[in-house]
């Protein structure tokens, strides 16, 4: 069973993401810290994507100290609970809210439209405005090589993935992953059980089990944080 996590790509993502849009920022609050928000959809933990992300913000607080008040709030649900915390965040002065998830966008950008002095960072997302921008990783460029190296380890011919939602970046990592397969053995199979969920050990269980039960003997895990 072949995990891939996005913990390293997204550190050094979030960190540089960061660094880039700080300097004018500090500069228009520095008579006072300048207030950083973290929303992740999933617990911080010890691995994962919110552990990656709230990973990428220590470079920012090792380098500006006390110029910056960092908030991670974890393990907050896509949908109206996330548009009315990360609204209050605002509301409670911060000015620089990174939205962690891919379901946060809309919200945030209604952020972004309604207040130009807050800059909003976005996970994997296409929307865009003067102070919002989507940042991602080329997932799809490892997940090519994981698909070469499970197609050359498989011995039924048959892969799987357990994978959180169906949005883009994630379907680009599943295409890669099966063309990766394809250039190996042309006619590998592909099965796909899409879990709708971030974060739910129990169903990320089941769906493995029954891609095993399907004869699928190397399994790729595509975005969840499940340790």
């Amino acid at each position: 069973m072949t995990k891939l996590t996005r913990r390293n790509l997204m550190t050094a993502a979030a960190a540089t993401g960061l660094a880039g849009v700080l300097g004018s920022r500090l500069a228009l609050a520095a008579d006072e810290p300048l207030g950083i928000t973290l929303v992740v959809p999933s617990p911080i933990g010890d691995v994962g994507w919110g552990h990656a992300l709230a990973a990428g913000l220590e470079p920012i607080k090792a380098a500006y100290g006390d110029k910056v008040k960092v908030t991670v709030l974890e393990n907050i649900a896509e949908g109206p609970d996330a548009d009315r915390i990360m609204n209050k965040t605002v509301a409670d002065g911060n000015k620089f809210l990174i939205a962690g998830s891919f379901g946060y966008q809309n919200g945030a950008l209604q952020i972004a439209r309604r207040d130009p002095s807050v800059t909003v960072l976005h996970a994997s997302g296409f929307q865009v405005a003067p102070n919002f921008s989507p940042f991602a990783a080329k997932y799809f460029q490892g997940t090519y090589l994981l698909g070469m190296a499970a197609a050359a380890l498989s011995k039924t011919g048959k892969l799987g993935s357990v994978s959180a939602f169906a949005i883009p970046e994630l379907i680009t990592s599943i295409n890669a992953f099966t063309l990766g397969a394809q250039a190996v053995k042309p006619d590998i199979e592909v099965s796909v059980v899409w879990v709708n969920s971030w974060f739910d050990p129990a169903k990320e269980q089941e769906a493995a089990k029954a891609l095993i039960a399907q004869k699928c003997d190397v399994i790729f895990s595509n975005a969840q944080d499940t340790p």
